[in-house]
């Protein structure tokens, strides 16, 4: 089962049934009248929620938070109903429930799932040097975790590790933990501690339709999909992942390019940056794929964690999204 962090919907203003409260009216040259409401604007609220009518068009946005008690479960086909009614239960507005399933199309989303492994520094280390595609991806660390992003300035699709449980102690989630009450408050600390959140945001409808198996992005087609669209950015950013290889039988120039891997700390992005300023252009590409193919070939020191990382991945939808004590949220 697909899970979201955050979904955006596009459907027929006919929906929004009311506007209970916070929507601000806004008035183009041309006359068009746009009606705006965004939790950023609303102290009562704090996570994300986006509304807005213009002419025949509805838009709605939300974050998971929208569930309160039940966030760990996240935006599914088995929560969405609960999803559209806290609009209302929130004091925002009122929207045709089924009509909004049954007519709505998505157009960005972050898929997400939360994995029992720990994202030490160590495990971060080695997402960081063992990026497959290093010329498709960059990486960017940060205090919490790590992101790997296409190296192009489109709409592509980026995919997050973080410590999901320090992200939640973050001043920016406080508010929301304390809209809780103490007994949901702690069953939701307990549940994410020890879990790293995998999210993958894709940010256009043609990237949705690829990544899901989709024709269309109608929103029970996106829900129901049975694709796991995070384990093929996965692969698509480290490649195989194999167990730990039997050590290498290399020549001298093997050799040499294991000691250019070493001194340089594995990292294909850096040693691509020297390359370019050292190597013709004609044979960049040829010397880079010998570097590439003699570090896969390389033995690990340690035993890589990417394997279980990966298979942790693939049983979160082939599981259909129950892992390890999710039931502690369940009804």
């Amino acid at each position: 089962m697909v899970t979201f962090d955050r979904i955006k919907l596009r459907t027929n203003a006919s929906y929004l049934k009311e506007k209970i409260s916070g929507f601000s009216k806004i008035e183009k040259p041309n006359g068009i009248v746009r009606y705006v409401y965004s939790s950023k604007d609303d102290v009562r609220i704090p996570f994300l929620i986006y509304i807005e009518e213009e002419c025949d068009k509805l838009t709605i946005e939300f974050s998971s938070k929208i569930l309160l008690g039940q966030y760990p479960k996240k935006i599914c086909k088995t929560t969405i109903q609960d999803c559209l009614r806290n609009l209302t239960a929130l004091g925002v507005c009122e929207v045709d429930v089924e009509s909004v399933i049954s007519e709505s199309y998505v157009s960005s989303a972050d898929i997400t799932i939360d994995i029992p492994i720990q994202l030490d520094d160590g495990l971060i280390d080695e997402l960081d040097r063992k990026i497959h595609n290093f010329r498709r991806y960059k990486r960017r660390r940060y205090s919490s975790g790590i992101v790997f992003s296409k190296d192009v300035i489109n709409k592509a699709t980026s995919l997050t590790f973080y410590d999901k449980i320090l992200e939640l102690n973050l001043e920016r989630n406080m508010r929301f933990l304390n809209l809780l009450s103490e007994g949901d408050r702690v069953k939701i600390l307990d549940y994410y501690r020890g879990k790293t959140r995998v999210e993958a945001k894709v940010k256009c409808v043609k990237e949705l339709r690829k990544i899901l198996g989709v024709e269309k992005t109608k929103l029970m087609d996106v829900l129901c999909s049975n694709e796991n669209p995070i384990l093929r950015v996965f692969d698509d950013i480290f490649g195989s992942v194999d167990e730990q290889k039997e050590p290498l039988k290399m020549s001298l120039k093997d050799y040499s390019y294991r000691c250019i891997l070493e001194v340089n700390n594995y990292d294909l992005c850096r040693i691509d940056m020297i390359i370019r300023s050292m190597v013709q252009k004609s044979r960049r590409y040829e010397v880079m794929e010998t570097i590439r193919a003699v570090k896969e070939e390389m033995p690990e020191t340690q035993p890589s964690r990417l394997p279980q990382l990966r298979q942790l991945i693939n049983q979160c939808v082939s599981t259909d999204g129950r892992m390890g004590n999710h039931s502690l949220i369940d009804d």
